[in-house]
């Protein structure tokens, strides 16, 4: 299979925070024409697994509506531990199935078929089917939701060409190859809603099906994320990820001297994208 080097490293504190750890693990995703083959998620305990506690997080908390509307990583940062991505690229830019099971790409590269996981729930009690993410790609696509990723598939998928070919698996038939398909379903924006979707990622009243529920949002302020006892996930102790009970991200302004100062006193535990001076701070 062919394998292509793209995709984007989480920072530290993002990929802390989704995999509950207490060591930070990047956790992206590469592609191929078949997808990798999908790692267990039930192995035995390699060591001692701690559960619990709150991991607290300096970064804006910034104001969102539409998650394909996402113009800043942050939004992402927060939102990705609610709701989750087809796919997702890991420290080595290698992409993985997460939603999907798998994907194959025809010879010429001009159709994909993907194939989603079986028994996923959403916290409304539906299951995660193809018309879920046929849904995903008509709002992707559609000019009026000014998303950025309309413009990875311009001039190589239309609406026309997104096929819904049973209960679990849609075709998208291209107008001309493209490799990058797996890399593209994991763009920051391209978080996987239900149909139901009000129109506000923050409002809290929205199916999930990632390891968090979104407690609060207070845009400037902070957001406050809970673990789901339910993830379709398990950790290394063969148990329900996520490992933590809570994420807090705190919005402390642009100044990053607040930062630093809520860390050297505990306020927060790390904090996102600080800067060589701010490094040299801490």
């Amino acid at each position: 299979s062919i394998q292509t080097k793209l995709g984007a490293l989480r920072t530290a504190a993002t990929a802390l925070a989704a995999c509950g750890g207490a060591q930070p693990s990047a956790e992206p995703t590469a592609a191929a024409t078949t997808a990798p083959a999908a790692e267990a998620t039930s192995a035995p305990a390699m060591a001692a697994i701690t559960r619990g506690g709150t991991l607290r997080v300096g970064m804006k908390v910034q104001a969102v509506d539409h998650p394909a509307r996402f113009s800043w990583t942050e939004a992402a940062n927060a939102f990705r531990h609610v709701f989750e991505y087809l796919t997702e690229t890991d420290e080595n830019n290698i992409t993985h199935p997460l939603l999907l099971e798998s994907w194959e790409a025809s010879d010429d590269l001009k159709t994909w078929t993907l194939n989603l996981r079986k028994g996923i729930m959403w916290t409304n009690g539906d299951e995660l089917v193809a018309d879920h993410v046929v849904y995903n790609f008509n709002e992707w696509l559609n000019p009026d939701t000014g998303s950025s990723i309309l413009g990875l598939w311009e001039g190589f998928l239309t609406p026309e060409g997104i096929q819904k070919v049973d209960s679990h698996t849609i075709q998208l038939n291209l107008a001309k190859p493209k490799l990058d398909v797996p890399e593209n379903l994991y763009h920051y924006p391209a978080l996987i809603m239900h149909p139901s979707f009000d129109g506000d990622v923050s409002s809290g009243n929205n199916p999930q099906t990632g390891p968090y529920k979104l407690i609060e949002y207070v845009t400037g302020e902070r957001a406050r994320l809970e673990r789901r006892t339910d993830y379709w996930q398990n950790g290394e102790d063969g148990q329900p990820l996520p490992y933590l009970d809570a994420i807090e991200f705190l919005s402390l302004g642009d100044d990053q001297t607040a930062y630093v100062a809520a860390m050297q006193t505990g306020s927060i535990h790390t904090m996102y994208e600080p800067s060589p001076s701010t490094y040299q701070a801490l």
